[in-house]
């Protein structure tokens, strides 16, 4: 391999030579930091712009000197460089036609992180975080890999339109923090006794298949999760998913143990001898909360810990959207029909996907009173039938109010 290394050709070190002086001169990159402290065994500046063919081949050939005599890579020298100085090294490798396997893996680790962090960040938008550094950070990430040939051009075209088309429409989030409808627990089972994680859901409108993200997603975060060898796919622990023909939401929990070809996640708790699967709690109840939400009264499932695939399903019915009915109110309104006098109208959402256009009206129309008094300002309000305030996302409303006098003789 020395040899074949040290006699490239005119055109190849020409084109290396580009290649650094752009870096260099364009990008402000110093990308030779490795070839400089393999030939030199120091870390210093490394002056490259009055090599020749020569020097090029020498430091070429310092560079994969490892590979030559010891057949063997170091994985903590790759660790040290940065994103660039790990481009040149495939490109030179390349090059020079020299395969490594313990290169490629390490490389492979690398772009893990950015795939690993893509979804994260896909996850926390499948729930309904509309953080707009989220899809900043999200089409960054895809326009490196893309660069890095990890995507074709039809797949990086498509996702990036579902990134930039997401969360485009809205209308008012039924599961937050206000409602105190977002919080339950996991209880996991570690070497020798549990540790409960409290999951708190980020304000937004869930359906049970966004509840199963954001389990994943959670399971990501927490390091609980197993990687396929082959395929790189994660396998989770516990789930989330409608039972259509039980008219209920269904949670399912498998036991926490070593599955044949598949990893352990990096800082994945120590397991159990006794394969014991992770227990939901539930911690709160009443018409208002996640209780309600999942149709799963107060309580610990499996009440006791198991060793065998356990599933649960609701026991009363779930309310997933827990909004009813919306009604606007008018701050200035006597209306005596209400138990709340500024109450002017109430619909549903019936019918109308999430985020599509709701039109509603009175009909025949009502007429109500002002209150008496002066006023300088209308506040309009827009409430669930429980009178709590609902979180509009999407401030695009179109309200008609038809005011006039009592009676046409005021008008004189």
């Amino acid at each position: 391999m020395g040899p074949q290394v040290l006699t490239l050709d005119k055109e190849t070190m020409q084109v290396i030579q580009s290649y650094l002086e752009f870096m260099k001169d364009v990008l402000d990159i110093e990308p030779t930091r490795l070839l400089y402290r393999m030939n030199n065994h120091r870390a210093s500046p490394y002056t490259y712009t009055t090599e020749n063919a020569s020097g090029f081949s020498a430091v070429i050939a310092n560079l994969f000197k490892s590979y030559n005599e010891d057949k063997s890579f170091d994985k903590t020298l790759f660790n040290s460089l940065d994103d660039a100085e790990r481009e040149f090294m495939k490109y030179l490798l390349n090059k020079c036609k020299i395969t490594s396997r313990g290169f490629e893996s390490a490389y492979n680790e690398g772009l893990d992180v950015y795939v690993k962090r893509l979804k994260h960040l896909q996850g926390a938008q499948d729930i309904g975080d509309d953080n707009p550094n989220i899809k900043k950070e999200m089409l960054g990430i895809l326009d490196t890999l893309y660069n890095k040939g990890v995507f074709t051009p039809g797949y990086y075209n498509a996702f990036k339109r579902a990134i930039t088309n997401r969360n485009a429409d809205g209308n008012w989030r039924t599961i937050t923090s206000q409602r105190q409808n977002n919080t339950f627990k996991i209880i996991w089972p570690t070497a020798s006794t549990t540790q409960a994680y409290t999951i708190t859901l980020p304000d937004g409108t869930y359906t049970a298949q966004d509840i199963n993200a954001y389990l994943q997603y959670w399971s990501i975060q927490n390091n609980l999760y197993l990687i396929n060898n082959t395929t790189g796919n994660y396998y989770y622990f516990i789930s989330c998913a409608e039972n259509v023909s039980s008219y209920a939401i269904q949670f399912n929990m498998q036991p926490v143990r070593a599955v044949s070809g598949y990893t352990a996640a990096s800082g994945f708790p120590t397991m159990s001898v006794t394969a014991y699967t992770p227990q939901l709690q539930i911690i709160d109840s009443g018409a208002v909360s996640f209780s309600s939400i999942v149709g799963l009264t107060q309580g610990t499932y499996p009440a006791a810990q198991t060793t065998s695939l356990y599933s649960v399903y609701s026991n009363f019915v779930p309310t997933i959207d827990p909004t009813a009915a919306v009604v606007i109110g008018i701050s200035n309104l006597y209306n005596p029909l209400a138990n709340n006098s500024q109450v002017l109208h109430t619909f549903t959402s019936a019918g109308v996907e999430y985020g599509a256009l709701v039109t509603t009206s009175q009909g025949q129309g009502i007429s109500y009173c002002p209150m008496q008094g002066t006023n300088n300002e209308i506040i309009l309000s827009f409430y669930d039938q429980n009178m709590m305030p609902l979180q509009l996302i999407d401030p695009n409303v179109c309200i008609r109010l038809l005011m006039c006098p009592k009676k046409l003789a005021d008008l004189n």
